[in-house]
């Protein structure tokens, strides 16, 4: 028993034993009915391992194929086997279950007599398999890479204000420092004076007049907003606007404004669709000042409606709307492009 590959097979359909094929005597059966009994529903391949034997078991929707095997044979053989098990049982499912049962005695010979194609089968299961390992620690890479991104921009803005903060403080350490340092003593007596300041002519912020004269510049720091202070009003304003351009004027990171918005309720950032629609005003308005005016009602209504729901999509009716106008505004470039 112990020097052949494959001992016993069978087909079940959930916990049902349909047909099967048993080359030897013994409890074989009995131990694979109990591991049938146990299967998890969490994948479609399990192989449980007892007295130097592995029973095999492939799931396909209700139906378990099952093959106990020599731990000689391999992991990856017995479900070669059952491979061709599951393809001709499909097949045949047209005809009696009963028949199934010479079938497996069939595939259970021809793997054991053509060892070299299984074997081949074997090393191409095996590779599939590393190959569909190393796809999935790539994607979960990526997705690291995409977080760390995230927060790195998110730590960009947050140190922002500090770094300014900062500079504002050797600023005004400059501006208090004494003109000479002959006594180590001297700077830690010098008395701290106000600041004397001026207005900006420009508009960049206050300017500080230095005790040698020299104006600098001391730019105010405005704080940014926390992200529960963004509400739906405020972001909605900024709709019109590319995503990263809204960030900016709502002074938070774009990752910060998506998290955000993901917590609103808006799924996706509806620029694309409110500029789709807003070119497509314009190229009515270009084609006929007068002729559409009922249609970019309409469409102007819809943007409306996108900035107050921005799950909603471009109604259908609009969607063959831009297609026809497009159309035509095609033909009239090709009419002028002929008669020239």
């Amino acid at each position: 028993m112990n020097n052949q590959p494959l001992i016993y097979s069978f087909v079940a359909k959930e916990k049902v034993v349909l047909a099967e094929q048993n080359w030897f005597s013994g409890n074989t059966r009995t131990v694979a009915i109990q591991c049938l009994a146990k299967l998890p529903s969490n994948s479609n391949k399990f192989t449980y391992s007892c007295d130097g034997h592995t029973f095999n078991f492939l799931v396909e929707k209700c139906f378990v194929f099952l093959v106990v095997a020599n731990k000689g044979f391999g992991w990856s053989a017995p479900f070669v086997f059952l491979e061709r098990v599951k393809e001709d049982f499909v097949q045949q499912y047209g005809s009696t279950i009963a028949d199934e049962g010479p079938r497996l005695k069939e595939h259970m010979q021809y793997c054991i007599n053509h060892p070299e194609e299984i074997s081949k089968l074997t090393d191409f299961i095996d590779m599939k398999g590393i190959v569909m390992d190393n796809i999935e620690k790539v994607l979960d890479r990526c997705e690291k890479i995409e977080l760390i991104v995230d927060k790195t921009e998110t730590l960009h803005f947050e140190v922002g204000p500090i770094s300014k903060l900062s500079n504002r403080m050797y600023a005004i350490r400059d501006m208090q420092a004494p003109t000479s340092m002959d006594s180590p003593m001297l700077f830690l007596m010098q008395p701290l004076h106000p600041l004397n300041t001026v207005d900006a002519a420009d508009g960049r912020g206050d300017q500080t007049l230095h005790p040698n004269g020299v104006v600098r510049d001391v730019q105010l720091i405005s704080p940014r907003p926390n992200r529960n202070e963004l509400k739906f009003d405020h972001v909605a304003k900024k709709f019109s606007l590319p995503i990263k351009d809204a960030a900016r004027d709502l002074k938070v990171s774009v990752s910060t404004l998506k998290f955000r918005c993901r917590e609103l309720g808006i799924p996706k950032w509806p620029y694309r669709k409110i500029q789709s629609l807003e070119t497509l005003i314009e190229t009515m308005l270009e084609l006929a000042p007068f002729g559409f005016q009922h249609m970019i009602g309409k469409v102007r209504e819809e943007i409306e409606a996108i900035k107050l729901n921005p799950t909603l999509e471009i109604k259908y009716e609009t969607e063959r709307l831009r297609q026809e106008i497009y159309d035509s505004k095609y033909k009239r470039r090709r009419t002028s492009e002929f008669t020239s």
